[in-house]
């Protein structure tokens, strides 16, 4: 569908008010926006995450490698972002099973309760049925 050029210019305008968040404080809360699993996020660290002790972790690997040179330092800290982000993914996994048990849990928990209540409605309906011979 076209556009109407008084429509286009109307959308243009509304863009110009559209400027963002102008504080740091929210330049920082936006850029965290997308981030779902921090597997491709810009930094290391993401929100949740203890920095300090992703330090530790870092300075545990640069110490046990002892990079010489940049190249070796580079590496160093490829490896150190990759197995922290390993064991981010590691905890993924298994708070992912806790919750599919638990899930699984609720729907047989509910779906006991449905067989349950079902039970009782078809004993209701014996004991009806056999009040009814009864009496005739």
């Amino acid at each position: 569908m076209a556009v109407s050029e008084k429509q286009l210019m109307a959308n243009r305008q509304n863009a110009l008010q559209s400027t963002g968040p102008r504080l740091a404080i929210g330049k920082g809360v936006s850029s965290q926006n997308a981030i779902r699993h921090g597997l491709r996020a810009e930094n290391t660290v993401i929100p949740g995450e203890d920095p300090a002790e992703f330090d530790q972790f870092r300075n545990q690997l640069f110490q046990e490698l002892a990079p010489v040179g940049i190249l070796e330092s580079r590496l160093t800290a490829q490896i150190t972002a990759a197995l922290w982000k390993f064991q981010r993914v590691d905890q993924m996994e298994s708070d992912l099973l806790v919750h599919l048990q638990d899930t699984r849990h609720q729907q047989q928990d509910a779906y006991a309760k449905k067989v349950i209540a079902a039970a009782a409605r078809v004993t209701d309906a014996k004991s009806s049925m056999f009040r009814i011979r009864k009496t005739s």
